[in-house]
């Protein structure tokens, strides 16, 4: 499995897509590109479990999700802003 499509297996699959990433390489995890998105993506998923209840909130995450579709795509590993730098799961 290539690294990019890693990236977008966790980003457009979420918390099921880094289960797949594991299961059937996790070796792909210890790419840094890879960790960088697999944290932005648990904690937008964690935001807009708790967060869900406000307005701006979720709109924040659908700006995250296209920003960091947008970085997957054109092959930048940029953290996302205000999360981006949050590297609580994978170190």
């Amino acid at each position: 499995m290539d690294a990019k499509i890693a990236k977008i297996l966790i980003w457009v699959f979420s918390l099921l897509g880094l289960l797949i990433v594991f299961l059937v390489d996790k070796t792909k995890l210890e790419d840094q590109g890879v960790r960088l998105y697999a944290n932005e993506m648990i904690i937008l998923c964690i935001a807009s479990i708790v967060l869900c209840w406000t307005v701006i909130v979720p709109i924040a995450i659908c700006v995250f999700w296209v920003i960091g579709l947008i970085n997957i795509i054109q092959d930048k590993d940029q953290p996302l802003p205000l999360i981006g730098n949050w590297n609580w799961f994978f170190k």
